[in-house]
């Protein structure tokens, strides 16, 4: 195929553009990767300081734990005091004669 000088003078301005058309579409794919691996990288840095963050309903979820393990201990220290309270009771409760009388030293 032959190209004649008339046909040489339209194709030689339409050459760079044609170029450019092609070096874009070559680098096209290469651009959305680099773009896809930026975006990862951003999503990656936003899930981490999520991480670090935590909501204000969970603070109350964990106070509300924390505060219903204290008083849990706190009925398990009434509980024990009270049953030592009756075993010491049970002890003075079988003389009759005790705590009736005050011996008093001068």
């Amino acid at each position: 195929m032959t190209v004649r000088s008339v046909d040489m003078q339209v194709m030689l301005p339409k050459v760079s553009h044609v170029g450019k058309q092609q070096s874009v579409q070559q680098q096209a794919p290469q651009n959305q990767q680099d773009w896809m691996g930026q975006q990862a990288q951003q999503n990656a840095e936003a899930n981490q300081k999520k991480v670090l963050q935590t909501p204000q309903s969970e603070d109350a979820k964990i106070d509300a734990q924390r505060e219903g393990n204290q008083s849990k201990e706190e009925q398990k220290k009434k509980q024990k005091n009270k049953s030592e309270s009756k075993d010491s009771k049970k002890e003075t409760s079988n003389d009759p004669h005790s705590g009736r009388h005050f011996d008093i030293r001068v």
